[in-house]
């Protein structure tokens, strides 16, 4: 039995959350994604819990501290774990304040940590300039997981700014563990026309034709069927590492899915 797209993503996403290799959890791809994601979001609210009272006195107090104090405090004190979990705590413009004195990357280590639910107005707050070097960081070290849960908590401009800093490759990676994929639609709407077809090669040169496809399927109708014939005219190579990759996945079902989206007369090429 192979794991659905949706098992895989959730799989990786528990994995970042406990801090260990996906391979290592390959047992959970019989597990209805569903459920991973509920155990997922079960231990991020056990991690956050423990000693809540006593992270609230703290974060009670660094609202009376002055922010460079409270940054250096954070950073060689307490950590980007603790802090991470202090963060949500805080007033927005405290927190906001707090990240001024921060340099981009302790804010990415702070960021791997942070459960965006408990964030989201801080995150909401960060200026975009702050919110694109944080990203910027985590791009280079290949933290999709954090990104991917972030990112909906940002304001669309703040998005756009990020996503126009974002390769090809980056973009699938975080589409694909994305935590509200629904929005997926307004993020590739950000995008130049150009670049959906950087995007598609992206996906053979990389290897990510499963993030690709889970990608298409979950902007509305419209823009699949754009995506999905965008493919379609690629060069042979292009559509033979498809070819490929779907046999390695055993994603024939989603292809299928897909390819119903066209004209009967350019199903072949896709399909072949």
């Amino acid at each position: 039995m192979t794991a659905s797209l949706e098992q895989r993503s959730e799989i990786l996403k528990l994995a970042r959350v406990l801090w260990v290799e996906p391979d290592s959890l390959a047992y959970l791809e019989k597990v209805d994604a569903r459920d991973v994601k509920a155990f997922r979001l079960k231990a991020v609210d056990a991690l956050f819990d423990d000693d809540e009272g006593a992270l609230k006195r703290i974060a009670d107090t660094s609202g009376h501290i002055p922010g460079g104090v409270a940054a250096k405090i954070g950073r060689k004190a307490l950590g980007p774990v603790l802090s991470a979990r202090i963060t949500g705590l805080l007033e927005p413009e405290d927190a906001v304040e707090f990240a001024g004195h921060l340099p981009p990357e302790f804010l990415a280590d702070i960021a791997v940590e942070l459960d965006p639910r408990r964030a989201g107005g801080v995150l909401a707050a960060m200026p975009t300039d702050s919110v694109v070097e944080v990203a910027d960081e985590l791009q280079r070290r290949g933290e999709w997981v954090p990104m991917g849960r972030f990112l909906g908590h940002l304001p669309l401009a703040t998005v756009a700014a990020v996503v126009a800093t974002l390769s090809d490759e980056a973009l699938l990676q975080i589409a694909f563990v994305l935590e509200d994929k629904k929005q997926l639609d307004d993020v590739i709407a950000l995008l130049p026309a150009e670049r959906h077809q950087s995007v598609i090669r992206a996906a053979a040169e990389h290897d990510l034709w499963p993030e690709a496809l889970d990608l298409m399927a979950h902007v509305k109708k419209k823009r699949r069927r754009e995506l999905v014939a965008l493919a379609a005219a690629q060069d042979e190579d292009l559509l033979a590492s498809l070819a490929r990759s779907v046999e390695e996945n055993g994603l024939e079902a989603e292809l299928t899915a897909l390819i119903e989206l066209l004209p009967e007369e350019d199903r072949a090429a896709i399909g072949s």
